[in-house]
C-alpha cells in the first residue's frame, strides 16, 4: 500500500511539473534560452545579475522558470517564431533584434518597458495596454503604422530605415524625447519616405518639427493635434498647401468649407508670425512675403480640429 500511494505522489508531482513547461515551438527561440548561463548575458534576473534560465535542467522551459526572466536578448538566432514568450511577464526589456519575426505579441508583457526588434520583417505590433513602456527601437522593419497613444510612459523611440512606415501615433499626453534618455545612441529617424501622418501631442510639436528637420526628412508631412477625431470632416489628408515651397505666396485648400477657421505660421521655436481667419471658404491665397526664408509650421484650425503642415519659403 506504502508503494502504491508514493507512485501516485510521485505522478501526481510529474503532472503538475509537466503541466507547467511552456510550449516553445521555434527550436532556436528554445534553445537560446537553454543555452543561457551567467556569461552570455542571454537572461538576466530581478538583480540585472545573469541567470540560468532551465534552472533545473530539464531541458524545458517552466513557467515559474520564466517568471524570474527580467531581462532578455535572443538576438540574431534565426527566430521565426516567439510562441511562449507570454509566460515572461515579469520581463521589463526585450531584445529580439535580426531574427526573422513577421509578427509578434507582447500584450501580456504589461511590466515591459524597453523593447527592441530591429532587423526583422515585422509589419504590425500591438503596443495598447503596455502602459509600463518607455522606449522602442524598431528600426529597419517594415511597419506601416507605430501607435504609442495608449502607452502614457513612452518617449523615446528609434524608427529609421522603414520604407513602408506612414503613420506614426505618439499623441500619449507625454512629452517625447528627441534625445537618447534610456541609451547613448542618437535618436534617429531618418529613411523613412513615405511618412506622411504624425499624430502628436500640441506642446510637443515644435520639438518635433526641429527634430524632423534634423533629420533630413523632406517629404510633406502632416503633423495633427486631434487625432481622436478621425471621422471629422476636416481630417489630416483634407487640406494642402501648394506650392510648397514658395516664395510666400501660397494656398491653402481644404476639401470642405471651413466656416469660421484660422491660419497660422510659426517659426520652429514656436514664435507666431501670421494669423488670419478663414470664413466660409475652402480655399485661401496667403501672402507672408515680408518674412525671412526658412521652414515654418503652418496650423489651420476648424472649430475642434487642428492640423499642421511644414511650411517652406525660399
Amino acid at each position: 500500500m506504502q508503494k502504491i500511494i508514493t507512485l501516485i505522489v510521485l505522478l501526481f508531482y510529474s503532472m503538475i511539473s509537466f503541466s507547467q513547461i511552456i510550449n516553445i515551438p521555434d527550436i532556436n527561440f528554445k534553445n537560446i534560452l537553454l543555452s543561457s548561463n551567467y556569461f552570455n548575458y542571454i537572461a538576466q534576473g530581478i538583480s540585472n545579475n545573469n541567470i540560468v534560465v532551465d534552472t533545473n535542467n530539464n531541458g524545458e522551459i517552466e513557467q515559474s522558470e520564466a517568471l524570474e526572466v527580467y531581462y532578455l536578448v535572443i538576438s540574431s538566432a534565426n527566430i521565426n517564431n516567439l510562441q511562449g514568450i507570454e509566460y515572461f511577464t515579469n520581463l521589463v526589456w526585450l531584445s529580439v533584434g535580426s531574427n526573422n519575426l513577421t509578427n509578434i505579441n507582447i500584450s501580456q508583457l504589461t511590466n515591459l518597458w524597453n523593447f527592441g526588434c530591429t532587423n526583422n520583417p515585422i509589419t504590425t505590433i500591438d503596443f495598447s495596454g503596455l502602459t509600463s513602456l518607455k522606449r522602442v527601437n524598431v528600426s529597419n522593419c517594415l511597419f506601416s503604422t507605430l501607435d504609442f497613444s495608449g502607452n502614457p510612459l513612452f518617449n523615446e523611440l528609434q524608427c529609421s530605415n522603414n520604407p513602408n512606415l506612414t503613420t506614426l501615433k505618439i499623441n500619449n499626453n507625454y512629452m517625447q524625447s528627441f534625445v537618447p534618455t534610456y541609451s547613448f545612441e542618437p535618436i534617429n529617424w531618418s529613411n523613412i519616405p513615405n511618412l506622411t501622418t504624425i499624430c502628436a501631442d500640441s506642446f510637443e510639436v515644435t520639438a518635433l518639427q526641429n527634430f524632423l528637420t534634423s533629420c533630413a526628412i523632406t517629404q510633406p508631412i502632416t503633423i495633427s493635434t486631434n487625432c481622436a477625431l478621425e471621422n471629422s470632416e476636416f481630417n489630416t489628408t483634407s487640406f494642402s498647401v501648394y506650392p510648397n515651397p514658395s516664395k510666400g505666396i501660397f494656398t491653402v485648400e481644404c476639401e470642405h468649407n471651413i466656416q469660421n477657421g484660422v491660419v497660422e505660421i510659426y517659426t520652429l521655436l514656436g514664435q507666431k508670425v501670421f494669423s488670419e481667419h478663414i470664413v466660409d471658404t475652402h480655399n485661401k491665397i496667403i501672402s507672408i512675403q515680408n518674412i525671412s526664408k526658412g521652414t515654418y509650421i503652418l496650423k489651420v484650425v476648424d472649430n475642434n480640429t487642428t492640423a499642421y503642415k511644414k511650411l517652406i519659403i525660399d
